[in-house]
C-alpha cells in the first residue's frame, strides 16, 4: 500500500487533536509517560478510506494501530477499540 503523510500540523504533538488522542491512548494503556506517535495518513490506491490516523506506541517493538477516519473525528471509543483488538486495523 501506498501511503504519505496527510497530516498538514505535523506529529509534533501541537495539534489539539494529536494531543488529545495521546491523552486517550494513555489513559487506556495506563501508562501517563507511554511515547505515542499520532499522525494521519492519505492512501493512494483504490479501496482504502481517504486518510486514515495512525497511533504508534513506542517501545521495544514499536505498536501500530489505524483507524479510518481523520483525527478531528477521533474519539474515545474508536481508540479503545483499536487498542483492546475490538478492530481489525491494528498491526
Amino acid at each position: 500500500m501506498n501511503f504519505v503523510s496527510a497530516n498538514k500540523e505535523g506529529s509534533s504533538g501541537k495539534s489539539p487533536h494529536v494531543r488529545r488522542i495521546r491523552e486517550f491512548v494513555r489513559e487506556i494503556i495506563f501508562d501517563t509517560e507511554a511515547n505515542v506517535m499520532v499522525t494521519e495518513l492519505a492512501c493512494l490506491e483504490p479501496g482504502c478510506p481517504p486518510i486514515e490516523t495512525a497511533i504508534v506506541i513506542m517501545g521495544k517493538i514499536p505498536k501500530t494501530y489505524k483507524i479510518d477516519k481523520e483525527m478531528k473525528d477521533v474519539n474515545l471509543e474508536d481508540v479503545r477499540q483499536v487498542l483492546t483488538g475490538g478492530n481489525d486495523h491494528n498491526h
